[in-house]
């Protein structure tokens, strides 16, 4: 899970790692290191997370979004997952 928190002007990106079955690989300048489960990390510019040994995320440095920015992706049953966009009341429900 990706989420972004701000304080002010004070923006951070979080992630967590949900238990995911494949794991989530933090890889910050030459270290890098798998996430434990549940566990929450500040996700800097120059950081990269590894998804399941597959996807890469990194952030772009984009603060403001268009209106079709902030629009969810239509996924259909591609991978036969599920996306949720979650709100920071909605982590805090979860105990995340």
């Amino acid at each position: 899970m990706v989420s972004v928190e701000s304080e002010s002007e004070h923006v951070r990106v979080i992630a967590v790692d949900l238990d995911s079955a494949n794991g989530t690989v933090l890889e910050s300048g030459t270290a890098s290191r798998r996430l434990k489960p549940g566990e929450r990390i500040t996700f800097r510019e120059k950081d990269r997370l590894v998804l399941g040994g597959a996807v890469t995320l990194r952030l772009s440095g984009q603060r403001h979004f268009s209106d079709e920015q902030q629009v969810q992706p239509r996924l259909g049953t591609a991978g036969g997952g599920h996306t949720r966009l979650l709100r920071p009341d909605d982590i805090e429900a979860l105990g995340i």
